[in-house]
């Protein structure tokens, strides 16, 4: 069975357009989250130590020398499941920037037989799915508190703990109190298995992924995002379909563009928070028939089902720009010659990198390869 990879970032701050990772701290854990093996690696905190430099003006390493450590410890420790404390809202951008910028794989902890999940997510299904077994304390603002330190406090946990030791912590404590959460996150850090179960269940209960707000939709399969195959549609039960049925086109888009919309996009590589229905968990103060029901209309009206994917108000994937350029470059797959290229970029003596880079059809690759070259990463 995989292990677990917990992970957490030291970084310059909070734009991932200039601000960098300086320190990775990373434990292998079995799938009982018992220790295996530990990774502590820090880099200069210049902004402009790359390739070139083996050390940074503080004397620390470079970067591009931090992250190639990180990179072959991550594939020595896979399979498995990487996480960490909200990483996949946060962590995860900045490791992928970094392994990007670095020409190394963006998707490295979601690719072959890896999958990601996150602590955060593993307690909020536990809040939901077996109230009690994870203690929760509200702030001045009657809110959960769900930071780290919070859930270290409310549940008896020395709250110094480092941010891995915290994040192992925590998963020990529900994996002795609620088991088939922590269960059933591990087979979602996987994202072939979202689709799979969201087409195998008649009416899915989906948790809320709000950092300090506990909540729950009984949903049912709509299918997948005609224009992005990672992510799933999903129709919010506590909206009648029948009085979207006869809606024209026109109407009915305009419908699905109000807030709060009936359909709930569901990203397979999120993690998300998924269960079966039971008729006898509350979702939404909808009687458990009537919920039964609506699931049956969306279930036995495919015409509707194609009528509502693609009447869904698409998700804007162009770039975001701050005063005309770029905010971030977001990574994306590299082709198979360009992949080949970026592993053998680091294979290769020095002298030799640059005609390496030359090669790369990606432009973008090919630019940043030059930073690295240039020492300005």
């Amino acid at each position: 069975m995989a292990g677990y990879v917990f992970y957490a970032l030291e970084i310059t701050g909070s734009d991932v357009k200039v601000d960098k990772i300086v320190r990775v701290t990373a434990v292998n854990t079995d799938h009982e989250f018992k220790i295996r093996d530990h990774f502590d690696e820090s880099s200069t905190t210049e902004r402009d130590a790359g390739l070139t430099e083996t050390a940074g003006p503080d004397g620390r390493q470079s970067r591009y020398d931090m992250m190639s450590k990180l990179v072959a410890k991550f594939r020595e420790w896979s399979p498995a499941i990487f996480l960490g404390f909200n990483t996949i809202v946060v962590g995860e951008r900045f490791l992928r920037q970094a392994f990007y910028e670095t020409l190394y794989d963006p998707f490295l902890t979601t690719s072959g037989s890896n999958g990601r999940s996150d602590v955060l997510r593993m307690v909020q299904g536990t809040t939901i799915h077996a109230p009690g077994a994870i203690a929760l304390k509200r702030d001045s603002e009657k809110k959960y508190d769900m930071s780290l330190e919070g859930l270290l406090r409310a549940n008896g946990l020395p709250p110094e703990l480092p941010p891995v030791e915290a994040c192992i912590a925590l998963c020990r404590l529900m994996n002795d109190t609620a088991p088939e959460v922590v269960s059933t996150c591990s087979r979602f850090s996987y994202g072939a298995s979202v689709p799979a179960f969201l087409e195998e269940e008649p009416v899915v209960v989906l948790g809320s992924s709000k950092f300090d707000k506990i909540s729950v939709l009984a949903v049912v399969n709509v299918g997948i995002e005609p224009s992005r195959p990672s992510v799933s549609i999903a129709f919010d039960l506590a909206i009648n379909p029948d009085d979207l049925l006869h809606l024209s086109d026109d109407a009915l888009a305009v419908k699905l563009a109000t807030s709060p919309s009936p359909l709930k996009r569901i990203r397979h590589s999120s993690c998300p928070i998924l269960t079966s229905f039971d008729e006898l968990f509350p979702v939404g103060g909808v009687a458990p028939q009537e919920l039964l029901r609506r699931a049956s209309v969306l279930i036995n009206d495919e015409a509707f089902r194609r009528r509502l994917l693609f009447a869904t108000p698409p998700q804007s994937l162009a770039p975001q720009l701050e005063n005309g350029v770029e905010r971030e470059r977001v990574p994306r797959m590299a082709s198979d010659t360009d992949r080949e290229l970026m592993a053998r970029f680091h294979d290769v003596a020095p002298a030799e990198r640059r005609a390496v880079l030359d090669k790369l059809q990606d432009e973008e690759l090919r630019r940043m390869g030059g930073v690295l070259l240039s020492g300005t990463a």
